[in-house]
């Protein structure tokens, strides 16, 4: 079972713009690091830590991360329509650890 992310082709994101140059831009100089991964929103909002992070395809734009079966997060991400994936700095090293507990 995968997670449905919002597609080029969803009519939800027929007035999106979407730079592809950008796009290979900013995976590209993501080597290595830890994105915080979200989903729900207001009280029902959750996150989680991950640094199993990468491109999956430019064509269409896609991007895979990966969590654990037996994770929360997954029962969370398989019943959700979209996600976010927050790249993380340095200096946000104490976001991180919040979100990996």
């Amino acid at each position: 079972m995968q997670a449905d992310a919002l597609r080029l082709n969803d009519p939800r994101a027929a007035d999106a713009d979407f730079d592809e140059r950008g796009f290979r831009h900013a995976l590209g100089r993501f080597a290595t690091g830890v994105v915080v991964i979200s989903t729900g929103s207001g009280e029902r909002l959750h996150a989680m830590t991950a640094n199993a992070f990468m491109s999956g395809s430019l064509r269409p734009p896609l991007i895979v991360v990966s969590v654990g079966q037996h994770a929360r997060m997954h029962e969370r991400l398989m019943g959700c329509a979209v996600f976010g994936v927050s790249v993380l700095s340095d200096a946000q090293e104490a976001h991180s650890r919040h979100f990996a507990g």
